[in-house]
């Protein structure tokens, strides 16, 4: 995840994974009615943005998609968020730090 992933990026994986032109598909281009794309193929194509981009896309959230504008913005929020200063083994470190803290320990095992 080193360089941010612009819409025309995003539609040139689209493209590359479905075998369209990028130039055909635009933001409103409904994965479904304008490309023929069935519910399987776009979990697959999610999967493998997950994978390649150390994301999690929430099923429910795929389900929902219509047009790849839609898509490219929930790929934004999840690939964002994955830039967070904080990561999450930072967060449990910091909460066990905050226990130990509230229980008057001082972090170390008995």
């Amino acid at each position: 995840m080193s360089t941010m992933v612009n819409f025309d990026q995003f539609k040139q994986m689209v493209a590359d994974h479905f075998g369209f032109k990028a130039e055909q598909l635009l933001h409103a281009t409904s994965f479904i009615d304008d490309l023929g794309i069935d519910s399987l193929s776009l979990v697959n194509f999610v999967i493998k943005l997950e994978r390649k981009y150390g994301i999690k896309i929430e099923m429910d959230s795929v389900w929902q998609l219509k047009s790849i504008g839609e898509a490219f913005e929930i790929f934004i929020q999840k690939y964002t968020a994955g830039k967070s200063p904080v990561r999450p083994a930072e967060i449990k470190h910091t909460r066990h730090n905050t226990d130990s803290l509230l229980s008057g320990q001082d972090g170390a095992t008995p």
